[in-house]
């Protein structure tokens, strides 16, 4: 998606809007919108037919570059059993037979050794207590933002003060509930083969400054619900100040700042290559980097660390 304003310096790159610049590290955020983002929008026009192409070479990019794994799967499959649940009032073992259908069909990682096979079971094995955790969670948070009627998944552009470009996002219900699931880890010392890890005793500063940009749209107040299989944990301005109208507003002008390096480093590149050159990348990010070694190399060389 393009906006007729959108600067050439950046439509040129690729860079339409910016989004969460906590989510992840600058040098994946440049590698996946500017190098990789082309090739594969390229390669879904080849397969529906409006591009010229051959179609299999358009298949092999889409799954080179595809960044799934489990833990990324499972959180999309308990929004959506939500989104069933509170938009299409489907009860609870009717969302949950829909979640194990969408487990059944996940195609694991190849090329992990495993990893993502063995979170594959984990995950499986606890989606229906997260996912239930999750409802209370929701409509914890929805009772304390006065909200009646839960809305599902929308996309909001933020026109941000000194931004040439929106910051985008898509919160998950309403514009002003985030639900963040937690699932355990794997481990071999366990009986049961996994480790529930903790729910968090204050949203993650990521969240917060993902959260900030949709509060800054129309100053809507945010909550964020953390759910795993053990329980919830509900965040809103009435029980964390980090979420008031006066912490926000501190952590969008940190986002803003953020973001204003960023178009002024796309000002100034001449290309996408030049301007992924201008960040120094840590491939040994701990998620980061965590893709396809051919994806790895390919970033490698364009650094020219090969």
């Amino acid at each position: 998606m393009s906006f007729p304003t959108t600067p050439k310096w950046a439509k040129d790159k690729n860079y339409f809007w910016h989004s969460n610049p906590e989510s992840r590290p600058l040098d994946v955020t440049y590698f996946d919108k500017c190098i990789i983002r082309p090739k594969v929008d390229l390669a879904w026009q080849i397969i529906k037919e409006e591009a010229e192409g051959d179609i299999f070479l358009a298949q092999e990019t889409i799954q080179r570059y595809d960044n799934d794994n489990a833990n990324m799967f499972a959180g999309r499959t308990v929004q959506d059993m939500a989104d069933k649940y509170f938009l299409e009032e489907w009860d609870q073992e009717k969302c949950i037979n829909h979640g194990a259908k969408a487990f059944s069909n996940y195609h694991p990682r190849n090329w992990d050794d495993g990893k993502d096979q063995r979170k594959l079971e984990v995950n499986r094995d606890e989606f229906a207590t997260v996912f239930k955790n999750a409802i209370e969670g929701i409509k914890e948070a929805a009772n304390h933002l006065g909200i009646n009627k839960i809305e599902g998944e929308s996309e909001v552009f933020t026109e941000i003060p000194g931004l040439a470009l929106p910051y985008y996002g898509k919160p998950d219900f309403s514009k002003q509930i985030e639900l963040k699931t937690k699932w355990s880890s794997v481990s071999l010392k366990s009986k049961s083969g996994a480790r529930a890890n903790s729910l968090p005793v204050d949203p993650t500063w990521p969240h917060l400054c993902q959260v900030s940009g949709y509060w800054f749209e129309k100053k809507r107040p945010q909550a964020i619900v953390y759910a795993n299989k053990l329980g919830y944990r509900t965040f809103s301005e009435s029980n964390c100040e980090r979420l008031s109208e006066d912490a926000l507003t501190s952590t969008i002008n940190y986002v803003a700042s953020k973001c204003r390096i960023r178009e002024h480093q796309l000002q100034k590149a001449a290309n996408s290559l030049e301007l992924i050159k201008l960040v120094e990348p840590d491939f040994g990010h701990y998620f980061g980097w965590d893709r396809h070694p051919d994806v790895v190399e390919e970033a490698k060389q364009l650094w020219g660390f090969r």
